[in-house]
C-alpha cells in the first residue's frame, strides 16, 4: 500500500513538473521522485541527515531565494529535535 502512494504521489508530482514531455522520460522522471522517496525514508533515522541533505540539495540546485526558506525550515525545525539523540522521525525509522 505504501509503495502504491508513493508511486501515486510521484505520479502527480512529475504531471505537474512535465505536462507534455514524452512517455519515456515522464516514466524515467517518476522512477526517480519514487526512489528519491525512499531514499529519504532511508535517512530517516540517522540524526537529522535526511533535514540537512534536502535543505543543502534545494540551496545547490540554485532554487529562487524562498528555497533558502525552505531549507532553513527543514533544518530549523527538525535538527535540533534530533541533536545529539534522535527522538523525531521523518518516516518509519
Amino acid at each position: 500500500l505504501k509503495a502504491l502512494v508513493q508511486l501515486a504521489a510521484a505520479a502527480l508530482i512529475v504531471a505537474d513538473a512535465l505536462p507534455t514531455e514524452e512517455l519515456s522520460r515522464w516514466l524515467a522522471a517518476m522512477a526517480f521522485v519514487f526512489c528519491l522517496c525512499n531514499a529519504v525514508n532511508f535517512l530517516d533515522n540517522m540524526n537529522g541527515v535526511a533535514a540537512s541533505l534536502g535543505g543543502l540539495g534545494v540551496v545547490a540546485a540554485g532554487w529562487p531565494t524562498s528555497a533558502w526558506l525552505f531549507a532553513g525550515s527543514l533544518f530549523i525545525g527538525f535538527v535540533p529535535c534530533n541533536w545529539p539523540r534522535a527522538r523525531v522521525f521523518l518516516g518509519d525509522g
